[in-house]
């Protein structure tokens, strides 16, 4: 019996080769190829192609079954990294005005000692949404940090690579602040290039870490090993403020719940949207409010905590299941964005407070939207449209 190799896996299945554990999926392996291919182009003929003759480009990568731009041929990774982040998170069509790109080098080679180059950024509000290159990053550690990434099985945080990042402050003293992570692109294929060993990462840095609107915060990254020891300093970068854009609607009328266990009334007055989140904007009692939230430090006596305790069970925990878990919003274009799921990844629940407002919502970094591109949201099956 004849048995093609196609057969002894699903479609869209990761298979790992033995060895330096290459990932070989369809799609990074027609990444690896393409990689190779545009290695062999003269440095700056993309750009010329890129103006005179797309549609010639565009025929020619179809009839090949491949999915790179134009625009790639020819680029420096850096650049041809920002052309894909366009397309991935929809920047043109959204109309993000927002969205920053930033100077990189025009040139692939490989710097002689580890770098990073920011990419671009975008400010949703809260937080700075950070795209970056980091070079190098050798294939078993990328495997390492797309498993912790993933929270596969068998991925050990004790036993995988990790990235590190600092925030340095202007007298030189560094804080650890958090992790980065690989981005991929929609089919689940990291952006990665084989041949310079250059990873695309994304990064969240808190919008209250900048001193003012328009200053700067500089940030350092490093590798650790399996053990969490430091094994590579990429080095400095800084990354510069840019404007947020975001919109906040009232209901007419507002939805109106109770709690279970003991009937009081709550209201879900309104919604607040920005560039890759949103939250609802909830009215419950003022003591609840304060039990959930309280001031710095309150939770000192087992009295505090108790009325957190109750007051999670009591509001957070229905909002959450009971009417907001499976609910959105709409984009004008059709596309949901909300849980629980989304194109095959999950947006983040959170839930925090603003002034008299409990504020619970989603947030990802993919899709990037624009505010005013929304037109309704579901709430417990119910659609509020956004006027």
């Amino acid at each position: 019996m004849k048995l093609k190799i196609s057969d002894c896996f699903d479609p869209g299945a990761e298979v790992t080769v033995s060895g330096e554990g290459l990932p070989c999926s369809p799609a990074e392996i027609r990444e690896l190829t393409l990689q190779k291919l545009h290695a062999q182009k003269a440095p700056r003929r993309g750009r010329i192609l890129r103006l005179t003759g797309r549609g010639l480009l565009i025929a020619a990568v179809l009839a090949c079954l491949m999915t790179v731009t134009a625009v790639a041929a020819g680029l420096s990774i850096h650049e041809r990294r920002q052309e894909e982040l366009r397309e991935e998170l929809n920047i043109a069509e959204n109309r993000l005005g927002n969205y920053m790109e930033f100077p990189v080098p025009e040139e692939s080679v490989p710097p002689e000692a580890p770098s990073v180059t920011i990419l671009s950024a975008i400010n949703d509000g809260n937080r700075q949404i950070v795209f970056l290159d980091l070079c190098p990053v050798s294939i078993q550690e990328l495997n390492h940090l797309r498993a912790k990434a993933e929270n596969r099985i068998g991925a050990l945080v004790s036993r995988t690579s990790s990235l590190e990042l600092y925030l340095v402050d202007e007298d030189g003293t560094e804080r650890s602040w958090g992790g980065v992570y690989p981005f991929c692109r929609e089919n689940g294929s990291p952006m990665y290039d084989y041949e310079t060993h250059t990873l695309t990462c994304a990064v969240t840095i808190g919008t209250d870490r900048f001193r003012e609107p328009g200053s700067a915060v500089r940030i350092r990254l490093e590798m650790l090993d399996r053990t969490h020891r430091p094994v590579r300093d990429y080095g400095i970068a800084e990354i510069n403020w840019t404007e947020s854009v975001e919109r906040r609607v009232f209901f007419d009328e507002p939805v109106v719940f109770q709690t279970p266990d003991t009937g009081e009334e709550g209201r879900i007055v309104g919604i607040e949207l920005s560039n890759a989140s949103f939250a609802w904007l909830i009215e419950i009692p003022a003591e609840a409010l304060q039990a959930l939230y309280p001031a710095y430090g309150q939770l000192q006596t087992d009295d505090d905590r108790d009325n957190c305790s109750r007051a999670r069970n009591s509001w957070l925990e229905p909002l959450l299941h009971d009417y907001l878990y499976e609910s959105g919003v709409t984009l004008s274009d059709g596309r949901w964005f909300g849980g629980p799921w989304h194109e095959g990844t999950e947006p983040w629940i959170f839930s925090n407070t603003d002034g008299s407002y409990l504020k619970i919502g989603y947030s990802s970094m993919r899709p990037l939207m624009n505010p005013e591109e929304i037109v309704s949201t579901t709430i417990h099956g119910a659609d509020i449209p956004l006027g």
